[in-house]
């Protein structure tokens, strides 16, 4: 049975929901090497959202664009990936990484916002209400984003959601505010287009340990962590064929 409207347009609302949310944590994200694991939480929680409605989608024949409209969210964090394995060599990157990051990576929401609408009106399925549910979820996020830019609003998020040191896997000093909160990645990377060290509450700038990793670093980082899940799926698919 095709997709009812009223469950379709539910759906739209609760993935521009997602993409807000997803584009309010993004700059949170301490820097890499140390941002590994938060980001992978962030990578796995956008992940989990379009693979929980794969059975809904499939059963009710939902159009195929609709379906990988869902993974927009990590395809958001891949892009911050991507830009900040790159600004650990490239300076231009870093560069493109605060312009992503700017306002609560409003870029990225913006576009994707471009695309459900743009979905919304080929479909030609309750147009008027998706758009105006759309622009409920993204005019309050563009003013907040930007006022929020000027008083810092991502640092103050990163001090709760990443309080204490538990998430920090590679054993490195972490870059932190006289509170203990960690400085978002925007924070940092803003203050050095200024041509000034991040502020930590000390006069010591970024440790050395961090500028000195690379993305290969990294990457075997994210291999190691994923190596178990990986291992742990073929373990279950092989018990399900032997039963």
């Amino acid at each position: 049975m095709p997709l009812k409207h009223p469950t379709e347009t539910l759906l739209v609302f609760l993935l521009g929901l997602v993409i807000v949310l997803t584009g309010i944590v993004l700059p949170t994200l301490p820097l890499l090497p140390q941002g590994i694991l938060p980001w992978m939480i962030v990578l796995l929680l956008t992940l989990a959202y379009p693979l929980s409605l794969y059975g809904l989608l499939k059963r009710n024949r939902a159009d195929y664009t609709f379906r990988l409209l869902h993974f927009l969210p990590a395809l958001m964090a891949g892009v911050w990936l991507i830009l900040a394995l790159l600004g650990l060599r490239f300076s231009p990157a870093r560069f493109l990484l605060h312009i992503y990051l700017f306002a609560w990576t409003l870029p990225a929401v913006i576009v994707s916002f471009l695309l459900i609408a743009a979905f919304c009106l080929e479909v030609i399925r309750r147009r008027v209400p998706r758009l105006i549910l759309l622009s409920v979820l993204l005019v309050p996020f563009l003013v907040l984003g930007i006022v929020g830019s000027r008083f810092q609003t991502s640092t103050k998020i990163a001090s709760l959601l990443w309080r204490g040191e538990w998430w920090n896997i590679t054993g490195q000093p972490l870059p932190a505010s006289q509170s203990g909160a960690v400085v978002s990645s925007h924070t940092i990377i803003a203050s050095s287009r200024k041509s000034e060290p991040p502020v930590f509450g000390s006069s010591s700038s970024r440790p050395p340990s961090l500028a000195g990793a690379g993305p290969e670093d990294v990457l075997s980082l994210i291999a190691l962590t994923f190596l178990p899940l990986y291992t742990a799926v073929l373990h279950q698919r092989a018990r399900k064929r032997l039963l």
